[in-house]
């Protein structure tokens, strides 16, 4: 009897929320990008990608629909789609400082332990310091060409396995990206004739990422305060799996 009312109590408190959220969301936001028309609470919740549909398949419908820039809004968050590169690269690079902001994705950063990289933080002094200090490095043809010997070795690495194995060919891929990361970041050489440990660890990595990222995919990120809801609560999958994520991929996020 407890749980039920437990249960009637949050869906009630989740209408009031989703309810509320619109309504503050219409006011603040302006014009958006043409998408499909929402539907009422929900949004556009019908109109991403469905099981067994690829992302990139769904979104290029999409952008046949409604052009190089479109959105989608669920739940009253708004998620907007650059489909052409020569906008992609005017708003994110030549505007970088307005449009660099990265979302709150509350389950890839901070259940699942992402949120050390710097790929997804937000432009604060942290990320600014990093993005110095990458640039003092890799950011000039003469300092990146400091590196050009590591690649070289790990491109001539990659393609012996390739001829060893061609059937492997992605996976020689994943190996060399890693091999050069490894290298240039922490002077560390994989093991060049067998599976490294480290290189393993990337991938199980980058693969779970994959999938705490996916937008709008789990419910927290979209109501974050479900984030505090008991671990058995019924329907909280996230509550299960960023934990599981979290010890897999540990070690690799915070090596820093």
């Amino acid at each position: 009897m407890a749980i039920t009312s437990l249960i009637l109590w949050s869906l009630t408190a989740l209408i009031g929320y989703l309810i509320y959220n619109q309504s503050v969301q219409r006011k603040r936001q302006g014009k958006l990008p043409p998408g499909p028309k929402p539907h009422p609470i929900l949004g556009n919740l019908k109109d991403f990608p469905p099981d067994g549909v690829p992302e990139y398949q769904h979104w290029l419908k999409h952008k046949d629909l409604y052009g190089g820039i479109s959105s989608v809004t669920v739940l009253g968050l708004t998620l907007v789609a650059i489909h052409d590169r020569k906008t992609a690269h005017g708003l994110l690079e030549q505007t970088s400082s307005k449009t660099s902001g990265r979302p709150t994705m509350v389950m890839a950063n901070k259940l699942c332990g992402y949120e050390s990289i710097v790929l997804c933080q937000s432009y604060t002094p942290t990320f600014r310091r990093y993005r110095k200090y990458l640039h003092r490095e890799l950011g000039t043809k003469v300092s990146a060409a400091q590196f050009r010997s590591v690649q070289e070795i790990e491109v001539s690495r990659q393609l012996v396995r390739a001829l060893n194995e061609p059937g492997k060919w992605l996976e020689h891929f994943k190996t060399a990206a890693a091999a050069t990361v490894l290298k240039t970041a922490y002077g560390y050489t994989i093991e060049p004739h067998k599976p490294d440990p480290l290189v393993d660890l990337i991938d199980k990595m980058m693969t779970e990422f994959s999938l705490a990222a996916v937008p709008m995919a789990w419910a927290v990120d979209i109501i974050p305060a479900l984030r505090y809801l008991p671990e058995n609560f019924p329907g909280a999958t996230f509550k299960k799996t960023a934990p599981f994520i979290r010890i897999k991929t540990g070690p690799a996020t915070q090596a820093g």
